[in-house]
């Protein structure tokens, strides 16, 4: 996704990440949280905001939506030894994903031409240069699938982090409320109330499964609330809404 979410040359790179970065102070240390995963240009001030808020010094699974279809509804993990952008490589705890792939699918070529998780590395490069993932992306979204996943992941000592988007192509007025409306849910740690919130108000978040798991994992590994950080949207009349969550 270099050249297309973000910039491909390094120095240019490094050169948004001094300006996304520039607003955003560091309050928390939080065991999960939800993050955007729009070019950078347009989300990466928000998203910064959860990176600069959870805990980096522990092995980050990016749990993200699949967007393509390669992953044919499964939770698909991908095990191989690193990830590569302009600044570098990411390293893959690889222990900790094949832990995983054992009970979901350990497919990394599903992964291809996804954007939800790699947008994220550019960021956490910057401010965790040496820290390590585990990306997961998820077909189905379902409560039932988000349960699984996170109570999979509870068995580990871990960062979760979703990588999601809110409302796509509405006007500003209607992405705040419907978004908020969702939000305030997930943030009172009611996932079941979350799911509902989405269906009556057909709010159109791509990664509300990824949410559900980083809101459940939290809650399983004690965590009490969510707390959104920031809400923003893409320019214009039709907008995209991002929103920042940590939870503690």
């Amino acid at each position: 996704m270099a050249g297309q979410f973000y910039p491909a040359d390094s120095k240019e790179l490094n050169a948004l990440l001094d300006t996304l970065f520039m607003g955003s102070e560091k309050e928390h240390n939080a065991i999960a949280g939800v993050t955007p995963h729009a070019g950078l240009v347009y989300s990466g001030s928000t998203a910064a905001q959860t990176w600069n808020n959870v805990d980096l010094s522990k092995t980050i699974v990016l749990v993200g939506p699949d967007h393509t279809g390669k992953g044919q509804g499964e939770t698909c993990v991908d095990t191989s030894d690193a990830w590569e952008t302009p600044l570098g490589s990411v390293g893959v705890d690889v222990p900790i994903a094949k832990a995983l792939a054992s009970e979901f699918s350990d497919n990394g070529e599903a992964h291809s031409d996804e954007h939800s998780l790699e947008v994220q590395l550019p960021l956490i490069q910057r401010i965790a240069p040496k820290a390590r993932i585990v990306p997961v992306m998820m077909g189905d979204q379902s409560l039932g699938s988000s349960q699984k996943l996170a109570a999979a992941l509870a068995k580990h000592d871990v960062t979760v982090v979703a990588s999601s988007d809110y409302s796509h192509y509405v006007t500003p007025h209607k992405a705040k409320e419907n978004d908020g409306y969702a939000i305030e849910a997930l943030c009172k740690l009611d996932v079941n109330g979350f799911y509902s919130r989405i269906l009556e108000m057909d709010i159109t978040t791509c990664g509300y499964g990824p949410q559900a798991v980083a809101a459940l994992y939290a809650k399983e590994k004690g965590a009490t609330k969510g707390v959104l950080l920031e809400y923003s949207t893409s320019p214009g009349d039709r907008v995209v809404g991002y929103a920042s969550i940590v939870f503690l």
